[in-house]
Order: C-alpha cells, then sequence, then structure tokens
C-alpha cells in the first residue's frame, strides 16, 4: 500500500504508471539527443538571416509597383485581345468582299487593255 495525499491507495495502481513514465522519459531523452544537433545548425544561420532581412525589405517596396504595372498590363493586353477580335472579323468580312470582285475585274481588264494600248498609239 502506498499513501497518496494522505489516502491509501493499493500498489498495484501505480505500476502501469510507473512504465509510462519510464517510457516518456526515454522519449524526451531521445527528443533532446536530435534537437541538440538541430540548434547546432539552427544557431549560425540565426546570424545570416538579419543581413538577408535587410536586403529584401528594400526590395519589398519596389515588388509593389512591378505588381501593380503587372496588373495594368495584363488589363491592356485583355483590352487589346478584344479590340483585335472584331478587326479580325472586319478584315473577313473586307476578303469576302473582294474576292468575288477580282472575278469581275479580270474580264474587265482584257477589255481595258486593248483600250489603252490603242489609246496610247
Amino acid at each position: 500500500m502506498f499513501l497518496v495525499g494522505g489516502r491509501e491507495v493499493g500498489s498495484g495502481e501505480f505500476e502501469p504508471l510507473r512504465s509510462e513514465v519510464e517510457l516518456l522519459r526515454s522519449e524526451v531523452e531521445l527528443l533532446r539527443s536530435e534537437v541538440e544537433p538541430l540548434r547546432l545548425t539552427v544557431e549560425p544561420l540565426r546570424s545570416e538571416v538579419e543581413p538577408l532581412r535587410l536586403t529584401v525589405e528594400p526590395l519589398r517596396s519596389e515588388v509593389e509597383p512591378l505588381r501593380l504595372t503587372v496588373e495594368l498590363l495584363r488589363s491592356e493586353v485583355e483590352l487589346l485581345r478584344s479590340e483585335v477580335e472584331p478587326l479580325r472579323l472586319t478584315v473577313e468580312t473586307l476578303r469576302l468582299t473582294v474576292e468575288p470582285l477580282r472575278s469581275e475585274v479580270e474580264p474587265l481588264r482584257s477589255e481595258v487593255e486593248p483600250l489603252q494600248r490603242f489609246k496610247n498609239e
């Protein structure tokens, strides 16, 4: 029997807890052994962070105007794309109009050429 807080507690109740505590202790020691090499790696890197931060901070102020410029250009490209399609349709319409006229021009050309030669003579 054990006394806990003035109460008697049976001896068998603590055995599972002791084994859990020992297991947890061994896990803590294992984690400590893994943490120490990481700490040794991190410490030198910490000294590199501040110079990098000082380099990055001024660049942040340059990024926003560039982002806005990219957005503006993206908008202009979309606007131009929207203007291109109607122009493409206009060109296609003109092509469809000109093609039949060419077939009408050829016979007229054969009539005009003799007249031009006659005029030049």
